[in-house]
């Protein structure tokens, strides 16, 4: 039974950070655009475990071996993150791969199979099917979505 009352200590927005490593900026007159560095990292979270964990997901790799890296099983790894962020690995996982999808739909014009391998999915197909499911719209679609909200080429890789 869930108690109504945990609030957990790291939600998916303290934890994320953008894929991107720059933005795009003016000269001082406002005529050039130009691109500054950019590294949105928030503060470390001072748990090696959860910093590994989320340097894995911001790589698009899978979060459940970070389970061998410390030597521990994957349920134990399960129950860790759920106590800290109130989330299993699994859904961790997806619900940043989600994210990065949609960041990197919104601001890139990358093809989808090349959003898929940043984000960590399998193929360019299986993140449709997830991007579907949860948001009930397929990714091209989803596109022109988030691309209506403007700031297109705000960020580049």
């Amino acid at each position: 039974m869930e108690n109504p009352n945990f609030k957990p200590m790291f939600t998916l927005e303290r934890l994320y950070w953008p894929p991107f490593t720059r933005r795009r900026g003016f000269d001082e007159d406002r005529w050039v655009t130009v691109w500054k560095p950019y590294d949105a990292r928030p503060q470390s979270t001072g748990i090696p475990l959860i910093e590994s964990v989320v340097t894995r997901l911001h790589d698009g790799k899978d979060a459940t071996e970070v389970a061998v890296e410390y030597g521990i099983s994957e349920d134990e790894l399960a129950t860790v993150l759920r106590v800290f962020t109130g989330m299993k690995t699994l859904e961790l996982q997806r619900r940043w791969r989600l994210r990065m999808a949609d960041d990197l739909l919104r601001y890139t014009s990358l093809r989808m199979d090349e959003v898929a391998k940043r984000c960590g999915y399998y193929s360019g197909s299986s993140m449709s099917r997830s991007i579907l499911k949860y948001t009930g719209q397929k990714p091209t679609r989803r596109r022109i979505a988030l691309r209506q909200q403007g700031d297109v080429n705000k960020f580049g890789l």
